[in-house]
């Protein structure tokens, strides 16, 4: 994996949401908030991340977690490849709907309890 550099506002981000188990982004379009995320999650200890979000946003959460060598899956369908630290992600539009079995509750739920 190639050195990820970052941008001044991703790193004040860091730094401001360093020791904290919850956050919020609050920056325009394009300064890197997924990877932002995902970074802030990881330092934290994170092993998985549930990403519910717009459709638009699947591409750039997908993106990021290949860059950082995490895995992914789309709750809608089940494609993709779930690896040690993985983020689910599914539409918001659809959180409604029956997905949320128990059966994928416990392997979302999973890594969290060990």
């Amino acid at each position: 994996m190639k050195p990820i550099e970052l941008k001044p506002e991703q790193k004040e981000a860091l730094k401001l949401c360093s020791g904290h188990k919850t956050f919020a982004f609050l920056l325009p379009t394009g300064t890197g908030k997924t990877l932002t995320a995902l970074l802030a999650g990881l330092r934290e200890g994170a092993r998985s991340f549930l990403v519910v979000g717009p459709l638009s946003s699947k591409q750039a959460w997908q993106r990021e977690a290949d860059r950082l060598g995490l895995g992914f899956v789309d709750l809608r369908t089940g494609e993709g490849t779930e690896k040690g630290k993985t983020v689910f992600w599914i539409n918001y539009e659809q959180t409604h709907e029956r997905v949320w079995s128990p059966e994928l509750k416990r392997k979302i739920l999973r890594p969290s309890l060990k």
